[in-house]
């Protein structure tokens, strides 16, 4: 039943499920992974364990290896614009685990991908990612510093969205993970 959202809170992290069963967003804070790894598959425990592991402040935007294609980071420092600015994007082939490691904090517009979802921009085939200039049952969360967001392949999500209504600087880490691995 698309549409209908329920989530559960275990301890910190917000998980979202829908009726149908697939795997959905996720939300929660690096500082409480050591207590909640055990809810999650292998390749996110990796995903999470680079960011854990590194000086994430220190790092500079690139891209940065793990395991190949399968498994990789990109740093980025941008500006959040208004919501309105912001383009809705999905993915087919990676799940993201976005954090935030600088900035006043950062929207992330959440709905979900449904049969009605046609993307305006379609580039799956070739960079895995498709933008929409509309969705529909968009919620929105709200990340701080130390925070992350996983989404998943029918997770359409409008990151970089402005907390008020100017923009300012964020650092990002994005860890890319291939669905084949999880």
């Amino acid at each position: 039943m698309f549409g209908v959202a329920r989530y559960i809170i275990v301890r910190n992290p917000i998980i979202y499920h829908l009726e149908r069963g697939a795997a959905v967003m996720i939300v929660g804070d690096l500082a409480s992974w050591s207590h909640e790894e055990h809810v999650y598959s292998k390749a996110l425990a990796k995903g999470m364990a680079y960011l854990q592991s590194r000086n994430l402040a220190e790092l500079e935007n690139g891209r940065y290896e793990i395991e190949g294609d399968k498994l990789f980071a990109l740093v980025s420092e941008s500006e959040t614009e208004p919501k309105l600015d912001r383009k809705p994007e999905a993915h087919d082939r990676h799940v993201d685990i976005q954090y935030l490691v600088s900035g006043a904090g950062e929207i992330i517009g959440v709905s979900r991908r449904t049969p009605d979802s046609v993307p305006s921009e379609d580039y799956l085939g070739s960079r895995d990612i498709a933008f929409y200039s509309e969705v529909k049952d968009e919620t929105d969360v709200l990340l701080r510093p130390g925070m992350f967001a996983v989404f998943f392949p029918d997770d359409i999500h409008r990151p970089l969205c402005a907390v008020g209504e100017t923009g300012y600087t964020v650092k990002k880490v994005v860890v890319k993970i291939a669905v084949d691995l999880l």
